[in-house]
């Protein structure tokens, strides 16, 4: 019986294990992205400003593609970049045991020295997510993105053709035609 309870307590420690380094490993791709998207949806809010000003047809859907395969690629390359610094589940069960002050119980118990230690009901893994740092990026990204979707942009006026003039200018030179003829 306390073979099948040894077994249990196991299971759930490498399950808390590899809960913690999904969080961790989140967090450090949150982490990776956050300038890199801010940056390319600055240049993507650029690009669409810069478009509807000068082209009179937006080809909305290609631009759409466009963003989309952007910002998939600046995931992945932040997901690749950010993998380097990622958390294993033994990695996890050192740093649950260094904050929750097992004294290598966890490691012991991976080992065969001891006996698997019951799980708590709450797991201390020692960090806390500091959400004003991750949202920020993320929504200063959907902003700028949205901005230069409904902001409105005047259309391109051409150099070729003159500005109509002032209904004033036009009064005045019909004024000095007519004294030109007085004369």
């Amino acid at each position: 019986m306390s073979e099948v309870k040894e077994k249990s307590s196991q299971t759930e420690w490498q399950l808390k294990a590899r809960h913690v380094a999904r969080k961790i490993n989140t967090a450090w791709w949150l982490h990776t992205l956050s300038i890199p998207l801010l940056f390319t949806s600055l240049l993507i809010a650029c690009a669409i400003l810069f478009g509807r000003r000068e082209i009179e047809i937006f080809p909305w859907r290609e631009v759409a593609w466009i963003i989309g395969g952007a910002l998939t690629l600046v995931l992945l390359i932040s997901w690749l970049v950010a993998r380097r610094k990622f958390e294993s589940p033994e990695d996890s069960i050192v740093r649950i045991e260094a904050s929750m002050k097992l004294r290598n119980g966890l490691s012991a118990a991976k080992a065969g020295v001891s006996s698997w230690p019951t799980v708590p009901s709450q797991i201390d893994d020692g960090t806390r997510w500091h959400w004003p740092r991750l949202l920020t990026p993320l929504l200063a990204a959907v902003l700028f993105l949205s901005l230069s979707i409904m902001l409105p942009v005047s259309a391109r006026v051409d150099q070729a053709t003159t500005p109509d003039e002032p209904q004033a200018w036009r009064d005045l030179e019909a004024d000095i035609a007519e004294l030109r003829e007085d004369e």
